[in-house]
């Protein structure tokens, strides 16, 4: 006799089997999607390194000096020098620093550019080891050494992200195009470290290592614009330890500033910067590739307007601290929901009240963009990646803009992203408060009925 099965019978044996099915299958799947964004990421990063190739290899190659890609790089190998052969009192003298480069280079001074030294005589200390070496392969280790740390820190974020590994990937994709990842690699700028500083520092944060975190924001002082807000930050909060990790990596730096430069390094140093923020397109200077309110107002005003640049750029930082501290306005919580926007913020008020940020440096953007998108779900993240794909795309024509308009429109994304970063901040402080008032509520309540006959 042939039993024939109810609709009943077959969903109860089917519907579980198909659930067993899908909770098997749904992470392949997910794994699938991540693969395919790792094939087309990776013809991606061929695509760049093959742009690049041309440029980079005769550079890297070359057994004089790098040129005319790798252009900074040669200023750093040039100031290494100085301070090998006991000249770093030197580094901050244009004109010496300039004959050095010719001779390595090979050049006649007067066909040199003008590329002065803007990092601290510290920086150009550390490099010394690389000076016995040809300068090709020298820029070739420095390159290799900076990527690890670019690696590391987007590593250390994934970790602590909740993107799962498609979402890694698309981070990583936009990442990749991202055009001051392309400008550091050209120029030879170390501006990787300072990206694995502001990322190794929050994870540092985020797991209650706050000594680490302070250490790792000591490396922001190979440009020390950037520590200006973290520490203000930390002052503000009154997280000592932190402060402490930091006095440790200053202490390093210190000693290999006087190390390098000699004592007079300590007033020379600063007083270059000084006079530095006063050119105009001259001396490695360009008005339309700085980044921040600083290049926003010079590139609107033009050259020459330096009292008018410097009243609107510090009208325009008031706002932006303002919102800074409205992010961070309550208890510190580096496990709490909203660390990763506060932090966010603070990284993006780095760069805009940063009087000397150029493109390659912007990549420490990619830290905020990170923890924005993993720190929301839903339509709020879907909101997140429109504006980041907004100023991924400003970012991209910010040249051909700032030079046919005279607006640089980078800086008001920038703040836009600020401001995100803030109201984020704020909204997860609500639910914090609403949770804790619900929970008083609920205490009282048992309290009141214990006590009660």
């Amino acid at each position: 006799m042939t039993v024939v099965p109810s609709s009943l019978s077959l969903r109860r044996v089917c519907a579980p089997a198909a659930l067993t099915g899908a909770r098997r299958w749904l992470p392949h799947v997910a794994d699938g999607a991540g693969a395919a964004l790792a094939g087309a990421l990776l013809w991606l990063a061929v695509g760049l390194w093959l742009a690049l190739h041309t440029a980079l290899y005769p550079a890297l190659a070359n057994e004089r000096a790098p040129g005319p890609a790798l252009d900074d790089f040669g200023v750093f190998y040039a100031a290494a020098t100085m301070v090998r052969d006991g000249r770093g009192a030197e580094l901050y003298d244009i004109d010496a620093i300039v004959r050095e480069e010719a001779r390595v280079y090979g050049r006649e001074v007067e066909h040199t550019p003008v590329l002065p030294y803007f990092n601290p005589p510290a920086f150009a200390a550390a490099l010394v080891p690389l000076t016995w070496l040809p300068p090709g392969t020298a820029a070739a280790i420095f390159l290799a050494l900076t990527t690890g740390a670019l690696v590391a820190g987007l590593a250390l974020l994934w970790r602590r992200s909740r993107l799962g590994i498609p979402g890694g990937w698309a981070a990583l994709g936009m990442l990749v195009a991202f055009q001051p990842v392309r400008d550091t690699f050209f120029h030879g700028q170390p501006s990787f470290l300072l990206f694995f500083g502001f990322a190794g520092a929050f994870v540092a944060f985020a797991s209650g290592r706050e000594r680490l975190g302070g250490a790792l924001l000591g490396l922001l002082l190979l440009k020390p614009n950037y520590a200006l807000v973290p520490v203000a930050i930390l002052l503000w909060k009154r997280r000592w330890t932190a402060l402490a990790g930091f006095g440790s990596a200053a202490a390093i730096w210190l000693a290999l500033s006087l190390v390098g430069g000699g004592l007079s390094s300590l007033w020379t140093y600063p007083a270059f910067l000084w006079r530095a923020a006063s050119w105009d397109d001259m001396n490695g200077i360009s008005i339309a590739g700085m980044f921040g309110w600083n290049g926003l107002v010079r590139t609107l005003l033009g050259p020459g307007r330096h009292d008018a640049v410097s009243v609107w750029t510090l009208a325009l930082s008031v706002p932006t601290l303002s919102a800074l501290a409205l992010a961070w306005a309550g208890p510190w919580d580096a496990r709490g929901q909203r660390f990763a926007a506060q932090y966010g913020a603070v990284v993006l008020a780095s760069v805009l009240v940063n009087a000397h940020v150029y493109r390659q440096d912007v990549i420490v953007t990619a830290v905020p963009a990170f923890l924005l998108l993993s720190a929301t779900s839903g339509r709020t993240r879907w909101a997140v990646v429109a504006a980041l794909s907004g100023a991924w795309l400003l970012l991209a024509y910010h040249f051909p803009l700032a030079r046919e308009t005279s607006v640089a429109p980078t800086a008001l994304a920038i703040a836009a992203l600020l401001y995100l970063c803030t109201w984020l901040a704020r909204k997860r402080a609500e639910a914090d408060d609403a949770r804790a008032a619900t929970a008083a509520v609920v205490t009282r309540a048992v309290q009141a009925a214990g006590v009660t006959p």
